[in-house]
């Protein structure tokens, strides 16, 4: 079986909504390698009533993003694709990030896969961006959260993230 290299930066990070997935063994194995930054620059942003972070696909734009890496298996992996409903929301793409702490500080890592939001709306561009993320300060609802107080609407509100040029193919049994 294959190991990945995965940096997280918002719901699936310690102490955050969605760690239960990676802490699950039904979901594959995962080992914590450590914390880290990305290289290169990135848009950070919350957004959706849900306040969702997202990485935005432009690259040089923003800051540094800190989050932790993951050694994962394929099971695992394919756990993360469907939370992030990779590739028709998120696209998961290899990134440069350099760990923070531990014993391999300022390392770089050449294959760690991140989950970057490619086609969303510009004005995405203009919100705050940040360098780091925390549900316990944006107040973020879990997926299964999301999903018991959307209950009443078609759709999972991927509406309010997308470019107006792609439509929504996710309706709520999707979620």
């Amino acid at each position: 079986m294959c190991k990945h290299r995965v940096f997280v930066y918002g719901t699936l990070k310690k102490s955050q909504p969605n760690h239960n997935i990676v802490t699950s063994t039904e979901k594959g194995t995962a080992t914590f390698i450590g914390e880290a930054v990305t290289v290169g620059l990135w848009p950070l942003v919350i957004a959706t009533e849900y306040n969702i972070p997202f990485i935005l696909d432009k690259i040089g734009q923003g800051n540094r993003i800190h989050g932790e890496v993951y050694e994962i298996d394929d099971k695992m992996l394919g756990s993360f694709d469907e939370l992030e409903i990779h590739p028709t929301w998120y696209c998961r793409e290899l990134i440069q990030v350099e760990l923070t702490g531990g014993n391999n500080v300022g390392t770089i890592l050449q294959e760690a896969w991140c989950y970057l939001l490619k086609d969303f709306k510009e004005d995405f561009l203009s919100l705050p961006q940040l360098d780091c993320y925390d549900s316990a300060v944006y107040k973020t609802v879990s997926r299964l959260e999301a999903k018991k107080k959307n209950q009443h609407k078609d759709t999972y509100p991927i509406d309010a993230v997308i470019s107006s040029t792609k439509q929504s193919p996710l309706k709520q049994n999707e979620l």
